[in-house]
């Protein structure tokens, strides 16, 4: 059996541009035109038949393979980047014509590009006992010592370039699926990303760089790549849901794992079959086989968490907490393993013996970073001298991944003694860092391979108003690919306050609705987020880890002055301030608890007094908000098993009943005035909640939750974010902090081989 190459490449030329209709390669006059993975698509899909009607069911069957629930967002999108790269202006058309409520058309003149076919390389398999004869038409094969031969094959430059030829070895028996997976690499890491399978183990392999799309995110960093190097786990958006996708390398074949919603930190299991994760206030283990998840223990809080070949798993179950282990068949009692003098130990990470173990300490001071511990508890915990920004990971041939300054570095690692040797040097630029819960979007395998997120991450995001329908009314500013987050709307509703993360720090901005111009609001050095607006419209409360632990900070807007309002040892995030100005709504990172309401209080002239506890459990309760009238708070709470919406009266007493508001599951609990509470359900839909109150106004009755429309703000869950939309006043619009990016690139090095 023989496999020739296609003989000629598929190109067509039309105004300034040339596209390859293989690779998608878009040029214009000679010079390289960027396109994502699905807008590239899009374009070869209708460059491939003009003329032709092509139907936005066609379109949603070849790109999304008929699943994208979302659908019609993610082509509006994909298509206004063609037309941004084509420089084709949708109201008059030169290139690409709409046809409403039908689909598309490619109206410019097509010419294709013929190419003189050259000698083709073909494959032919060896019988075992047979010498291999050189094709005259094939490159040239160079004899190895052991009598076997290299065919050499070396891909056309095109960006991101492979550096050095990719050396497929060829024995005299080699299998013919052997050699095609060597294909289909290399073709992969030219644009065909559908299968990516790591090369057999051959030391003169080269390294080689491709990028894996998946789906939006609002958790970036929740990304693993399993020990084989063969599967990835990652947080995506699925059908509304933020869930565990798994994709296999191999097959290019990616899916959603059940009863995931709401994951956080995926990690795996030695034998690459199982991976253990958070959700809804416990450490959890699903297998990728088949079946529901089951509870290994209770995590109210986890920060990460690994597994060794003696099935036993290591984590953080709360943000203030030691890391503790536990049998992963969840029979056993989990015990502590380190001593929390200050900050937390969080995102352990099993080195290869599968009894050290590695982990970062937060706080300040000379404790803060990353420690090396023993989990037979014979040896002391030692620090290691490396200037790590967040946790770090261990890659084979032993080496330590770190990010600093959002630039991922790689340092010699000596599994023996347990020490750095060598000079650090650079991997990849501009790497997804998430500062609050010290993590980076970076993951590696016992074989070599590692993967990583660059930039926000988690896409572009874009404030828009939305009606009670669901339908779009306005735009507030640009596309934003900072990692924006917790907006809040000031009580006159003309700016919006959120955080945004530029050049790796993450600080309080405004934007003012009606303009959509943006302007710094602090400017510290360190992490600012969460902002809320006081009562007058004056002040801004929010959080910052500038001394330590998150504390909570006010600043006028008139006034570059700080102020702290609280200062203690647990992590801290503002969340509502009551309508009198009287009392601030926080969650407290407990390592008892996890995060719990406080409410801080106020004097007759402004000065803060001593806190009180608003709700504590040992399930996780967050993103509280008081209602119009100040008489009643809404939350989030794991209490059940699952996040879910509750109400209660403010101040509580003994006799306070506690009311559910959500019937399958919620977060991000917002008022549309004292009558009304909305909602994000699991599957993303935002929750109408119409609100009775007894006569006398003491009491309340949730009536049955209503769905108005998908919302697409990343699911309801979010590991460290508070609402990510807000409510009018009149509680008729909705202004929501939208994903507009349709997927998400991973970044895959195969083949790597440290420091040379």
């Amino acid at each position: 059996m023989k496999v020739f190459a296609k003989p000629k490449s598929r190109r067509v030329r039309f105004e300034a541009f040339e596209l390859d209709l293989d690779t998608s390669e878009l040029r214009k006059n000679g010079r390289r035109v960027r396109l994502q993975d699905q807008p590239g698509r899009l374009l070869t899909l209708l460059a491939a038949r003009p003329g032709e009607l092509v139907t936005r069911t066609e379109i949603q069957n070849a790109l999304w393979e008929g699943r994208f629930v979302e659908f019609d967002h993610a082509v509006n999108t994909a298509i206004k980047k063609v037309r941004e790269a084509l420089e084709d202006d949708p109201e008059s058309p030169r290139i690409i014509e709409t046809l409403p409520r039908k689909g598309y058309r490619f109206i410019a003149t097509v010419e294709w590009i013929e190419e003189p076919e050259s000698p083709t390389p073909e494959i032919v398999p060896i019988e075992s006992g047979e010498e291999p004869v050189p094709d005259a038409a094939a490159p040239e094969s160079a004899a190895t010592p052991n009598g076997t031969a290299e065919l050499q094959l070396v891909p056309q430059p095109l960006e991101p370039t492979v550096s050095a030829p990719v050396v497929v070895r060829r024995t005299p028996s080699p299998p013919l699926l052997w050699v095609l997976g060597g294909l289909i690499l290399i073709l992969g890491g030219l644009g065909l990303r559908n299968s990516l399978a790591p090369l057999p183990a051959n030391p003169q392999a080269r390294e080689l760089r491709v990028e894996v799309m998946t789906p939006s995110t609002a958790d970036p960093t929740s990304v693993a790549i399993s020990p084989d190097g063969l599967k990835i786990v990652f947080v995506a958006i699925s059908e509304g849901r933020s869930q565990l996708r798994l994709r296999s390398l191999e097959s290019g074949v990616e899916r959603s794992l059940p009863g995931t919603d709401g994951a956080l930190f995926p990690f795996w299991s030695p034998n690459n079959k199982s991976i253990g994760f958070f959700a809804d206030g416990a450490l959890k283990r699903t297998d990728i086989d088949g079946g529901l998840p089951r509870v290994v223990t209770d995590a109210p809080a986890g920060r990460g968490g690994t597994w060794n070949s003696a099935d036993v798993i290591l984590f953080t179950p709360t943000v203030g907490g030691p890391i503790f282990q536990v049998p992963a068949s969840g029979e056993g009692k989990a015990s502590a393993l380190t001593t929390v003098d200050a900050g937390s130990h969080r995102h352990p990470r099993f080195l290869s013996d599968g009894r050290h173990f590695l982990y970062f300490v937060t706080g300040t001071g000379t404790g803060r970073g990353v420690w090396v511990g023993d989990s037979k508890g014979t040896e002391m915990p030692r620090r290691l001298s490396l200037p790590a920004d967040v946790a770090v990971e261990f890659a084979a041939p032993n080496h330590l991944l770190f990010v600093m300054q959002s630039t991922l570095f790689a340092q010699k690692f000596d599994l023996q003694s347990l020490t750095l040797s060598g000079d650090a040097f650079r991997i990849a630029e501009q790497v997804t860092v998430d500062a609050a819960m010290n993590r980076a979007a970076v993951s590696a395998s016992s074989t070599g391979t590692i993967i990583y997120r660059t930039g926000a991450g988690g896409g572009q995001r874009q404030f828009i108003w939305f009606d009670r329908r669901g339908q779009e009314t306005e735009h507030v500013g640009e596309p934003d690919g900072s990692g924006v987050s917790g907006p809040a709307l000031s009580p006159d509703g003309q700016h919006i306050a959120m955080y945004r993360t530029v050049d790796g720090n993450s600080d309080i901005w405004l934007m003012e609705v009606e303009r959509g111009v943006r302007e710094r609001f602090t400017m510290d050095a360190t992490e600012d987020v969460n902002p809320i607006w006081s009562p007058d419209r004056r002040r801004i409360a929010f959080s910052s880890n500038r001394d330590g632990a998150y504390d909570l900070y006010v600043q006028s807007i008139s006034s570059s002055e700080v102020e702290l309002l609280l200062k203690t040892e647990e992590a801290k995030s503002v969340s509502s301030w009551s309508p009198n100005g009287r009392y601030l709504l926080y969650r407290s990172a407990s390592r008892d608890f996890g995060y719990d309401i406080w409410a801080l209080p106020f004097d007759d002239a402004g000065k803060p007094g001593k806190p009180f506890p608003v709700k504590q459990t040992k399930a996780e309760e967050r993103e509280a908000e008081f209602s119009p009238n100040g008489k009643w708070v809404a939350y989030q709470s794991t209490v059940s098993g699952r996040s879910e919406v509750y109400i209660q009266p403010f101040p509580a007493d003994a006799n306070s009943i506690l009311l559910p508001v959500s019937t399958n599951g919620g977060a991000q609990p917002r008022w549309g005035g004292n009558n009304e509470l909305f909602y994000i359900a699991l599957d993303g839909q935002l929750m109408s909640v119409p609100i009775r109150y007894s006569p006398d106004g003491r009491e309340i009755r949730p009536e049955t939750p209503v769905s108005l429309f998908a919302t697409r703000v990343g699911g309801a869950v979010h590991s460290n974010d508070r609402q990510q939309y807000v409510v009018s006043s009149d509680g008729k619009r909705f202004l929501m902090n939208t994903l507009t990016e349709v997927s998400s690139p991973i970044s895959v090095i195969l083949n790597w081989k440290g420091q040379p």
